[in-house]
């Protein structure tokens, strides 16, 4: 037989690791993206999508082991309310560690965001100013044979042979 409350407390043990490294990993996108280095930011975009995918599927294994094990529960809270004392002493921090954890991992994600979109804007309105200024002020600048196109502005008479 297994002792419920020290599995919990590994699994428990797993998202606290992987909420720290995710929070490794939101400071290092954050860097890159104030450091202008966009081409390293794709590989550590791709490790944080990683890590959120493992993390989502060990709580999904805890939710499921409480199901099996604890019926009844609503979620770690309420089944470590059901463990001795001695083993919910040991858990009831952790729990409180994860949940905070994941509020850090939350803000810093949030602050990425915003700079990532603030850098895109910014990218955008930079690229519509230079259009502005390479593109001709008039709209008939040029022929279709690339000669320049003369277009007089008063009335004239059409001369023409048959």
């Amino acid at each position: 037989m297994f002792n419920i409350g020290q599995k919990i407390y590994e699994r428990m043990r797993r998202q606290e690791g992987g909420l720290k490294f995710l929070w490794d990993l939101l400071q290092e996108e954050f860097a890159l993206l104030r450091d202008g280095k966009p081409d390293k930011i794709a590989s550590v975009e791709l490790s944080i999508q990683e890590l959120l995918r493992q993390l989502a599927h060990e709580k999904e294994d805890l939710r499921a082991f409480l199901e099996q094990y604890v019926p009844g529960s609503d979620g770690v809270r309420s089944a470590v309310a059901c463990l001795p004392d001695s083993e919910s002493r040991q858990v009831i921090p952790l729990v409180g560690s994860v949940r905070e954890k994941e509020q850090e991992c939350a803000r810093q994600a949030a602050m990425n965001a915003d700079l990532a979109l603030a850098l895109q804007e910014q990218s955008v309105q930079m690229l519509n100013f230079f259009r502005a200024q390479v593109m001709p002020k008039e709209e008939n600048v040029y022929s279709s044979n690339a000669k320049m196109y003369s277009q007089t502005r008063t009335p004239a008479l059409l001369s023409a042979r048959y």
